[in-house]
């Protein structure tokens, strides 16, 4: 994997996950036509489908060439990895509220052309989904997952996988800092104590460790302050209750036809977690 580093959102101030601790977490080499290449994150939520942010996938003036999409991997520097897959893309979709001024509808799916096997070194996450039971989880801690650059103006990322643990902060105090873009469906962590994501994170999951031990992916990492990911601005997050149960659902059921694993959860939008992954994700 080429050492490359996407410009869109910046893990700073983390630590070193244990290998395949997220078995959801994916890696993405992105390749456009103009030869430039982008590194950004993402999260397996079915057996032919990486979820990810839209600005991973979009950059004016330029068309995607290819997706490399690495499953499976920790240190993504080394020759080889045992429990390392590679698979390539078939189809991308952007939502269509994408809007990189005010960072809205910041989400988009990549098909792969192959199924991925499951195993416990490679496995979905489960998701949030809207509802009236779905909190909106400030003063939760939560885990950000991701190969970003460790420290502001670092030449490469990290080559290693990297997780933080921090708290979600309400809308309100985040607004202090950007302002109106923080609407219902962004959510922000605090970036007290040097920590935040950074270059190279973005498109990566949100994970929340719920009561019966299971994790699930509650957002994904978008962007942070310009003024770097060392000065203690709140980094921001796609909120993915607004998504889940609306437009991811509807573009898998419509271009999925009956793969098994996604089939379940397309039935009742109410039970897209306990349906659709409970013998699937981790």
């Amino acid at each position: 994997m080429v050492d490359s580093i996407s410009s869109n959102s910046r893990i700073v101030g983390g630590v070193e996950t244990q290998p395949n601790e997220f078995p959801w977490q994916a890696f993405l080499q992105v390749e456009m036509q103009s030869g430039n290449a982008y590194a950004c994150g993402g999260t397996l939520i079915a057996d032919r489908w990486i979820l990810t942010a839209a600005r991973c996938l979009v950059v004016p003036g330029q068309k995607v060439r290819y997706i490399d999409v690495y499953l499976g991997a920790h240190d993504r520097t080394a020759e080889s990895e045992d429990n390392r897959k590679l698979y390539s893309n078939s189809e991308i979709f952007i939502h269509p509220a994408w809007n990189p001024a005010t960072d809205a509808g910041d989400v988009a799916l990549i098909k792969l052309k192959s199924a991925v096997k499951y195993s416990q070194y490679i496995r979905p996450v489960c998701l949030s989904i809207s509802g009236i039971d779905e909190p909106d989880y400030a003063d939760e801690m939560v885990t950000v997952t991701g190969w970003g650059t460790t420290y502001d103006g670092s030449p490469r990322m990290s080559p290693v996988l990297h997780k933080m643990t921090v708290p979600v902060i309400s809308n309100n105090d985040c607004k202090t800092t950007y302002g109106d873009n923080i609407t219902d469906d962004i959510m922000c962590t605090s970036g007290a104590n040097n920590m935040g994501t950074c270059i190279g994170d973005s498109g990566g999951p949100m994970n929340y460790k719920q009561m019966d031990g299971r994790w699930k992916q509650i957002g994904i990492i978008s962007f942070g302050s310009t003024e770097g990911c060392q000065k203690g601005h709140p980094n921001g997050y796609t909120r993915l209750s607004s998504y889940s149960s609306a437009w991811i659902k509807d573009v898998i059921e419509t271009t999925s036809g009956t793969h098994p694993t996604t089939s379940a959860f397309l039935s009742t939008p109410l039970i897209f977690v306990s349906i659709a992954f409970v013998t699937a994700c981790f």
